[in-house]
């Protein structure tokens, strides 16, 4: 059987940066993708970076993402 067909995606992207205090900065970023097949998905990520000393910095970050694009891709051309 030989089946042809289309898929795209349209997809964007923010990020930003701000310092809390010295020490301390917060990142927000996401990623928005709208498929063919008809449905979107939002990915955020928020974290944080801690730089009490020169030599030392902790970092936190929390991210929902979605496997769909992972699925396309091992699914091959349509």
């Amino acid at each position: 059987m030989n089946a042809q067909g289309s898929r795209w995606v349209e997809s964007g992207f923010f990020q930003a940066d701000a310092p809390i205090v010295k020490m301390l900065d917060a990142e927000a970023s996401g990623r928005y993708d709208h498929y063919s097949e008809g449905f979107s998905h939002f990915s955020p990520k928020f974290g944080l970076q801690f730089k009490p000393t020169e030599k030392l910095t902790l970092r936190g970050t929390f991210q929902k993402a979605s496997a769909f694009r992972a699925l396309l891709k091992r699914a091959g051309p349509m």
